[in-house]
């Protein structure tokens, strides 16, 4: 798998999702507004990985060198959850080449709260296909 990206799951309209589905097989699920309206868009829902991806002591080392700290247990439901690390200096991963997805997810959460987020990785077919769709929103990055 290639083409780490960070942040919010990935969005594409619902006519284009058909497509994305029959060819790679992701889990969807509408985007609707906050008084329940749909959009017409659907995101993408990654496979979360069940093994590490990423040496705890490695990443340990990164963010507390970024941040003086490698992270804090969840209040709410005790998950650990590793400060961010720009991916640049993430350190290397061992995530598998290929999992059975064309979207996956790092087992391990960076960030906090509603800003919690996972390392997505996309397959090279699949991230073609999402910059044919939309080259504006969409890119691969080296």
């Amino acid at each position: 798998l290639e083409d780490m990206q960070w942040g919010d799951l990935p969005s594409v309209r619902f006519v284009d999702a058909a497509t994305i589905v029959a060819d790679f097989g992701p889990t969807t699920m509408p985007v609707i507004t906050p008084r329940g309206d749909d959009t017409g868009v659907v995101q993408l829902l990654p496979q979360v990985s069940q093994d590490a991806w990423f040496d705890p002591d490695a990443l340990a080392a990164v963010t507390t060198t970024l941040h003086r700290s490698p992270g804090a247990a969840c209040e709410a439901c005790g998950v650990w959850r590793w400060l961010p690390v720009p991916a640049v200096d993430l350190p290397p991963t061992s995530a598998p080449a290929r999992v059975g997805s064309h979207f996956v997810a790092s087992s391990e959460w960076f960030g906090d709260g509603l800003r919690a987020f996972h390392v997505l990785r996309f397959s090279r077919p699949l991230a073609e296909a999402l910059v044919a769709l939309n080259p504006r929103v969409w890119s691969i990055q080296p």
